[in-house]
């Protein structure tokens, strides 16, 4: 009995608490939608009059602040998702497209069209270019892995390619079978899926971290954009021909769509993928475990 509750508590403190709940941008009205992929409902997050043609997005690490390259103007925007109330965090990309978080919660905005990657500080206070061209060409997605290694999609080149967090250039990570990949998405086991928008050989492609292709997918897809998990593990791609997500099994299998009159070319997939609720420390989790084993022992007169 001792060890079930100690199991309980245990896992209670370790384990995240994974939504089922994710944004994604309409590309023809300029609007940031909602789609729960439990009822497969799907809500108008916002339709502010700052945003031109959404493109990418990104969630802070607490799910308050929800990032979006507005790419007609050339600015990036920050809404709380409580409110969803946007203000303009920069501006003067040209354009902006992909956004990732590092761990530290800075932003790294991908410009295809001057070939740079640049880094915003959580405050908007610092703007810098992080990598400028050299491997760069048509940069478009990008993803961080564990270990602090951006990786960036190179549209024109039709490859991947690798830089260190201090922006060192690390090499190609992959390029065969890719023809024009547009978007990047790194899942919680360091596979990254490649979404190739090539009119001719379009589809998913996941690779392990050591480059081996470890699936294809093509059925039900036609411009893959955006791309996310569920906490079942089942894959979400956005398809702006198709204008609705597809549902992908674990192995890869088309096993759904969402589709909604509110979709209008979706685009970039941002799950909300961890619960704000406080999750204890380590050592309370095991203070509070001795003792209620303890309290089990005295009222029940076991060992």
């Amino acid at each position: 009995m001792k060890y079930f509750i100690l199991f309980l508590l245990m896992s209670s403190c370790i384990s995240n608490i994974y939504g089922s709940v994710f944004y994604t941008g309409n590309r023809n009205d300029s609007k940031i939608l909602k789609v729960d992929t439990e009822s497969g409902l799907v809500t108008e997050f916002t339709d502010s009059g700052l945003l031109d043609h959404p493109i990418g997005l990104a969630l802070n690490n607490d799910n308050s602040i929800l990032y979006v390259s507005s790419g007609s103007n050339g600015k990036i925007l920050q809404y709380d998702t409580a409110t969803a109330v946007a203000t303009e965090l920069a501006s003067g990309f040209r354009p902006p497209h992909a956004i990732v978080l590092d761990q530290q919660g800075y932003l790294y905005i991908s410009q295809p069209g001057v070939d740079t990657v640049t880094k915003i500080s959580p405050d908007g206070s610092s703007v810098t270019n992080f990598i400028v061209g050299g491997a760069l060409d048509e940069p478009a997605g990008l993803a961080f892995d564990r270990y602090g290694i951006l990786y960036v999609a190179n549209a024109t080149t039709g490859n991947i390619v690798k830089y260190s967090s201090d922006g060192t250039y690390l090499g190609v990570f992959a390029s065969a079978g890719l023809t024009r990949p547009g978007v990047l998405y790194m899942d919680d086991d360091d596979n990254l899926y490649v979404a190739d928008i090539s009119s001719t050989d379009y589809g998913i492609t996941k690779y392990s971290l050591d480059g081996t292709v470890l699936m294809h997918i093509t059925d039900g897809i036609i411009l893959p954009y955006g791309m996310g998990h569920d906490s079942e593990g089942n894959l979400y791609v956005a398809d702006r021909t198709y204008n609705y997500i597809a549902k992908y099994n674990s192995s890869g299998e088309l096993i759904d769509t969402i589709t909604s009159s509110l979709f209008g070319s979706p685009g970039f997939i941002d799950f909300v993928s961890f619960s704000s609720v406080p999750i204890p420390e380590p050592l309370t989790c095991v203070t509070l475990a001795i003792s209620l084993i303890w309290s089990v022992r005295r009222f029940s007169g076991r060992n």
